[in-house]
C-alpha cells in the first residue's frame, strides 16, 4: 500500500542540484542518472539548451544529510550544443560521462565530458519534428531510440 500523507510530508531532500537559471528553473524536465558504476551522476537540461552534470556522490555527505538540510550541490560540467530546450538526456549505459541528448532543435546530440564541453557527434535535422525523448539500450548499446510529437 502507498505511503501515509504524514510520512510523504516528513520527507526532506538530501540535496538541491544548483546551476540552472531561476527563470527557467520549471523547465528541467529532462533528468537522468548515470547507470556506470562509479560515481554517481545526474544531467538535466533547460530551455536555454544547456545541459548541467552534477556529481552527486563527491559533494554529498553519505550519513546525516537529512538532518542538518539539504546541501546545495553546483554542477562539475556545462555542455551547450542545442539551439533550443533540451527535451530528453540519456547517459550511456556503460558510462558516466558519455551521454546524448535531444531538443526542440530537431538534433540529436553526443557528448563526452572527457573530450570537450562541446558536442563530439551532432545529427542536425534527425528528425522534421521536435525530438522530445530518447532511451540508450543498456544490453546493446548500439541501440538507441528517438521520439517525436
Amino acid at each position: 500500500m502507498g505511503a501515509s500523507s504524514d510520512a510523504v510530508s516528513a520527507l526532506r531532500p538530501t540535496a538541491v542540484l544548483q546551476g540552472h537559471a531561476d527563470e527557467v528553473c520549471e523547465s528541467n524536465f529532462s533528468l537522468d542518472t548515470s547507470p556506470a558504476s562509479g560515481r554517481a551522476r545526474v544531467l538535466s537540461g533547460d530551455r536555454e539548451g544547456m545541459i548541467l552534470m552534477w556529481d552527486i556522490e563527491a559533494n554529498t555527505p553519505r550519513t546525516g544529510a537529512g538532518g542538518l538540510g539539504a546541501q546545495q550541490v553546483s554542477a562539475v560540467s556545462e555542455f551547450r550544443g542545442h539551439q533550443a530546450t533540451v527535451e530528453d538526456v540519456c547517459f550511456h549505459p556503460k558510462s558516466d560521462v558519455e551521454f546524448c541528448s535531444v531538443g526542440d532543435d530537431k538534433r540529436l546530440l553526443f557528448w563526452d565530458e572527457r573530450a570537450s564541453k562541446d558536442p563530439t557527434l551532432s545529427m542536425p535535422q534527425w528528425s522534421q519534428c521536435d525530438l522530445h525523448c530518447l532511451d540508450w539500450n543498456e544490453t546493446d548499446v548500439n541501440l538507441l531510440v528517438t521520439g517525436t510529437a
